[in-house]
């Protein structure tokens, strides 16, 4: 089942294949392509570009462009969002099990 969110993107009514592109052996794909440039074109500017990449992250997507990014992008991208919520939650004093430390 598809979530209720694709409904609302910019590659709704796409062909996917623009977002799938042949990847090369590092699953990132041509990203000097024609199809590449005109799938983040789409994606720049989509509704909802936040769930989409989350999505990405949270199933662990191998391939593709998924809010924007691709697979390499999203790496990089997943260790930013990571460190951001480590020191986040480090500033909170909150610990491993989602509770505040004891001051």
């Amino acid at each position: 089942m598809r979530p209720a969110w694709m409904a609302d993107g910019n590659c709704r009514d796409k062909d996917l294949s623009l977002f799938f592109p042949e990847t090369t052996e590092d699953g990132i794909g041509p990203l000097g392509s024609t199809t590449y440039k005109i799938a983040k074109g789409i994606c720049k500017g989509c509704p909802v570009r936040y769930e989409c990449l989350k999505y990405a992250l949270d199933n662990h997507e191998p391939n593709g462009l998924w809010g924007g990014l691709n697979r390499g992008e999203r790496i990089k991208s997943g260790r930013y969002i990571l460190a951001e919520l480590f020191l986040e939650r480090a500033t909170l004093g909150v610990r491993d099990s989602g509770t505040a430390a004891a001051s």
